[in-house]
């Protein structure tokens, strides 16, 4: 009850950079968050170990970031309840907040695509350094691929449409740049080999 009254409190302000912390019954982990705009975001990777999770145990190359890795089949129970993984509107709005926090012109952003099958739409921001930023402290933590975690100056978060039903959409970061597409290779087609990508959490 504590949690759930601690969430609206943070809403009620609707200041951006409000900070507070939550705790995750489950396992009593605890998560700073932070507000932005209308919405709750952890400060923090989530850290739940759900059946199917990849947890990260390279922290010395890592810089000691706590992380698990999810699939996509666990997208809707990963979260604790009264949150959810992060949509694209929730995420566009983070960037939204970044544009106007560091006074980048519509001009110094950048949009490309990529054909099917992946359609991918591709964000350049040349201004920006979203790993030094610490509005949402993201960090680049890779994915995993089958057992192993990969491309660790990136990373790559879980990111839902709420009117898809396509489950598989994601966000590749890096440091200026970021590109969100959704595919089905090595994600359910080939389960030796399957991503599992990190997780923040959202409060509406």
């Amino acid at each position: 009850m504590k949690g759930v009254t601690l969430i609206f409190a943070l809403i009620q302000m609707n200041c951006w950079g409000q900070k507070d912390s939550i705790i995750d019954h489950r396992d009593n982990e605890k998560y700073a968050v932070v507000n932005i705009g209308n919405s709750i975001w952890f400060l923090d990777y989530l850290r739940y170990k759900s059946e199917n999770a990849f947890f990260n145990t390279d922290t010395d190359k890592l810089e000691r970031i706590e992380v698990n890795y999810y699939p996509n089949s666990e997208l809707k129970t990963a979260c604790p309840t009264g949150w959810h993984v992060a949509t694209i509107d929730e995420w566009e709005a983070y960037i939204d907040t970044l544009q106007f926090r560091y006074s980048i012109d519509d001009m110094q952003i950048k949009y490309d695509t990529l054909p099917a099958p992946n359609n991918s739409i591709i964000v350049s921001i040349d201004s920006l350094s979203i790993f030094s930023d610490t509005t949402l402290n993201l960090k680049p933590v890779g994915w995993v691929e089958g057992k192993e975690i990969t491309n660790k100056e990136t990373l790559t978060i879980w990111i839902t449409y709420p009117n898809s039903e396509d489950s598989k959409y994601h966000i590749h970061i890096s440091d200026n740049e970021y590109i969100k597409h959704t595919h089905k290779h090595n994600i359910i087609d080939k389960r030796k080999k399957t991503r599992q990508f990190a997780i923040r959490c959202v409060a509406d």
